[in-house]
Order: structure tokens, then sequence, then C-alpha cells
């Protein structure tokens, strides 16, 4: 097995779990080496690819592992960096370094690595120049490689820096936030306020563990963010709302991916249907489908910080449709299959106010699944997705109906 680096989204323990998800589920045995606050290296047989994860920033093949001590020698000796040389035609090239983690004296030594780089390209004969960051940064954003075309044309060297050892390797993969952006703000119908954005969408679909050829639906479909990226991602989706405005905005924004990314999409009408997550069962199958991934309803919008009386009694208010819909999730899932859901969590000035969505799976049946914990990678439960001074975040949660 090979060694590969992740950089890693805001969200490092959910990037985390989907990373071990992708593994997991695709039959790619993997080891932790490290896991950092900035970055995850694993042994694996081959790397992840980042463009199919929501949570990834970069991914980076390892090429040499040395001490600390050993780095002034590496320095030194500058034909070890023929590691990372392309040969290429171009007279002009514009390579990236980046060093993880970030700290005020790896700003120098980023400073004195491109510069090595540099004159050993000009050697070679080509005209090389260091991409330059601002003089607060020392690594390149996943927007910079993208736009500089640096994986295509060139090359980015990282510098992973451990207690130890440092890890060096080369970019091989980097998340294109355009393409994600594309599907979220260009498609005909767009409604905010009400929608997971398309990289949760993408982590939820991927914490299932879904396969290729996998029946997926989401029963509070909405507008259809969900079932675009599983469109996109080559699965058999399905999706449900109530609403029947929401059920036909989700069926014209799939029209519209199915022509942006030609993907054929037919018998939308078949997929997406209008009706009652509480009454699933009633529209699909029994045991119809590999995965579920959804948000449900979480409440009404809130403009201000609920006090904590007025929180749980948004909770009070929708554990009746969470409930119903669980024991329906069941009914619809295959044995042995997944459903990854989001329900939320109310931050007052005097605590957390949650629903207690595991209680709710297990009188359902349906038992938790902890990919994180199945490779003993420690991390608070459960998972969770907000930003500081958020007063509303989400709560993501697998369960799994037993075989």
């Amino acid at each position: 097995m090979e060694a590969f680096a992740y950089m890693l989204g805001k969200n490092r323990i959910l990037s985390i779990a989907e990373l071990a998800s992708h593994f997991h589920f695709n039959g790619i045995g993997f080891r932790v080496l490290e896991n950092r606050q900035d970055f995850f290296i694993a042994e694996s047989e081959r790397p992840a690819d980042a463009n199919a994860l929501g949570g990834l920033i970069k991914a980076a093949e390892i090429r040499n592992v040395i001490g600390r001590k050993e780095l002034p020698g590496f320095l030194k000796h500058d034909s070890d960096m023929n590691l990372f040389f392309i040969k290429t035609d171009d007279s002009r090239l514009v390579f990236g370094v980046s060093i993880y983690p970030w700290s005020r004296k790896n700003i120098e030594l980023h400073k004195r690595i491109s510069l090595i780089i540099k004159k050993r390209l000009r050697e070679e004969g080509l005209k090389a120049h260091y991409f330059n960051l601002p003089k607060d940064r020392c690594s390149l954003t996943h927007v910079e490689v993208i736009r500089q075309e640096i994986i295509e044309k060139s090359f980015e060297i990282v510098l992973l820096i451990c207690d130890s050892r440092i890890y060096i390797g080369k970019t091989v993969g980097c998340h294109n936030p355009f393409e994600f952006q594309k599907r979220d703000v260009e498609r005909p119908v767009v409604r905010s306020e009400l929608s997971t954005s398309p990289r949760l969408s993408r982590i939820l679909i991927n914490l299932t563990g879904y396969r290729k050829g996998d029946k997926l639906i989401d029963p509070f479909c909405g507008t259809g963010t969900i079932l675009q990226e599983a469109a996109v991602m080559g699965l058999d989706f399905y999706g449900l709302d109530l609403d029947k405005n929401m059920a036909d905005a989700g069926r014209k924004n799939l029209y519209w991916i199915s022509e942006k990314y030609k993907l054929n999409l037919e018998n939308l009408h078949e997929k997406i249907k209008q009706g009652d997550a509480r009454n699933s069962s009633d529209v699909f199958p029994n045991n119809g489908f590999d995965a579920i991934a959804t948000e449900p309803y979480l409440g009404p919008l809130l403009k201000r910080r609920p006090d904590l009386n007025h929180a749980k009694g948004i909770i009070r208010e929708i554990e009746p449709l969470y409930e119903a819909f669980l024991k329906e999730a069941h009914k619809i899932l295959r044995p042995g299959g997944r459903i990854s859901i989001v329900s939320p969590r109310f931050i007052t000035e005097k605590g957390i106010v949650r629903l207690e969505t595991e209680r709710l799976a297990g009188k359902s049946g349906l038992q938790p699944f902890d990919i994180l914990q199945l490779y003993k990678i420690n991390h608070p439960h459960p998972l969770t997705d907000f930003e500081e001074g958020q007063f509303l975040g989400r709560e993501i949660h697998i369960f799994e109906k037993a075989e």
C-alpha cells in the first residue's frame, strides 16, 4: 500500500468520516498514519478522488518521509526534488508549494523551498516561477490550484510536518468548488434558505456507503439538491416531498442537471413524487432501497437565537415527524441498507437543545452505524455540521437496518 495525504475541509471530523466510508464501502483497505488538525495521512491501495467527496480539499501522493532533523540536508540536495518535476514543452512553468500546518516559521521555509525548486527548474531550461502567496500564508488554496491548473500543467509539492517526521508529497487531486457552485446557483429553482448545500448533500450520500447501481431515496427532497448529487454520482435515485410545488421544482432542477451534464435522465415524474414521508411505504415498495440520504424539516426559519424554551418547543413540534418517518425508513430500506439523516441542534444561551434521534431510530428498529469507531478513530458524538456563531446546527446520524 502507498501513503496518501488529505487536506480536510472546515469540518475535519465529518470529512474523515466521509473518507473512511469511501474506503470501507469500496473495499479499499486503509491504515491511519497521521490524524492531525489540518490533514489526514493513510496508507491505501489507491487514493480517494477529491472530486468524488464533499469534504476534502486536496489529495497528495506521499513521495518521501524524512525526520525533522533531516530537512536542512534535504533542502541542500535539491536533486532529491526530481521526484516532483514533470517534463513539459511549456517554456513558462508556474508551480506551487504548500506547507501544513500553518505557522510563522513555515512561511520562511515556504520561500526557501520555492526558490530551490525554481533554481533547479531553470537549470533544466525552464522559465519557472512559484505561485507567490500572501505573507501570512504558507499553503495554496484549492481555488488557486484549480485556477492555475497546477495539477494538469505543473505540480504542487506539499510538506506535512508532524512531531518527529515530515511527509513530502505531490498533489494529485483537488476539490473543484466551481462545479458545486454551478449546481447550487445556476439551477432553475433556488431556495437557499430551505436547501441542503451540494457539499453536504454529497457527504450525506457518501456516508450511506452506496455502491454503483444502488437505489437511493430522499423522502424530503425539496428542490432536489441531494438528488442532483446522486444523479451526477450515477445512482438510481428517487424523491418524495409533501409539497407539490417542491416536487415540481425538484423535477425541474433534475431536468436541468440532466441536460447540463448529459445524463439522459428519464421518467422523472415516476422517480420524484408528491407524497408524505410519514407514509413512504404507501408510495414506494418495502425493502426497495439500498440507501436513504435526507434532511427533514428542521423547524421554522429563525432570524435570531432562540431561548431555551423556544428551542425545546421546536423539538417537541418536530419529534412526531421524525418518529413516524424513521418507522417508514425501516420499512423501505432493504436489510443491510443505511440512512444518513440530518436533525437539528439548537445552541441557546443556556445550553444545547437537540432531538434524541438515536432513541427514535432505536424505537424504529434501526441501529447506529459509526464508521469512525470501526476504524478506532476517536471523535465527538454525534457528527455535527455548523460554524461558530450559528444558533442552528445540523447533527448527522447514520443508521443501519439489520440483515
